[in-house]
């Protein structure tokens, strides 16, 4: 965790998982039982709750000794919360940023939507609860990674609106690399580099995902990324 430009060490992973665990609830209580099935899956050890409580007093006093006023951990009999200032956690933000960016592409502004949308990715940085083991985890992760795919999305697809094609070629590349298997971002791509007058390359990003498709999941492309490949090719 980064705190006014100083990065802070929260503990071992399990405390880390129990700080994500939190953060993720944004405010809402989250029952002891939850937050013991997040940190050690559906087997926990009999000394889970004391561990706990462990965990819970160590990350009270490393916030009161590196991040006075940042946050609050409360507690019921039945729950923990962390009180915190929405705008204070860079997932929070983004989403409250991504939100604007998708209403502004609802109302057709799409220049709006790009800064929003760029606004929201340069808070989204790095792996989503990198170094996190456990299914919860697992399944957080792909899902923060599925939010930002669709963040990209969004906001290449506003670029293009705005025939803005070349200028983010080499980003929208570098994030097809990044997401092999997505066919909107290929369909984006695609679409870029026919505009750039790259035609045989655009040809090559169907056939290449087609491929993909085929010996990792086994299945072909979709129906929409079909019908924009046979328009390219007309």
């Amino acid at each position: 965790m980064w705190w006014d430009g100083r990065r802070v060490p929260l503990g071992t992973p399990k405390q880390l998982t129990l700080v994500a665990a939190l953060v993720l609830a944004q405010g809402r209580p989250v029952p002891l039982g939850r937050l013991i099935e997040r940190i050690w899956g559906s087997e926990p050890p009999r000394a889970a709750h004391s561990s706990l409580y462990t965990y819970v007093a160590r990350l009270r006093r490393l916030l009161r000794t590196h991040c006075p006023g940042l946050a609050v951990i409360a507690r019921t009999a039945t729950s923990y919360a962390l009180e915190v200032d929405p705008t204070r956690v860079d997932l929070h933000q983004a989403r409250l940023v991504l939100a604007a960016a998708r209403l502004a592409t609802d109302n057709g502004r799409d220049a709006d939507a790009v800064r929003l949308y760029r606004q929201a990715l340069r808070l989204w940085q790095g792996e989503p609860l990198c170094g996190l083991r456990g299914s919860w985890a697992e399944r957080t992760q792909a899902g923060l990674r599925q939010e930002r795919l669709t963040a990209l999305s969004g906001w290449f697809g506003a670029e293009l609106r705005l025939g803005r094609h070349a200028e983010v070629l080499g980003e929208l590349s570098a994030a097809v690399g990044e997401y092999p298997l997505d066919e909107v971002l290929a369909g984006l791509l695609m679409v870029s580099l026919h505009r750039s007058e790259r035609h045989a390359d655009a040809l090559a990003t169907f056939n290449r995902i087609r491929a993909d498709l085929a010996d990792q999941l086994g299945v072909d492309p979709g129906a929409s990324l079909r019908r924009l490949h046979s328009q390219l090719l007309h």
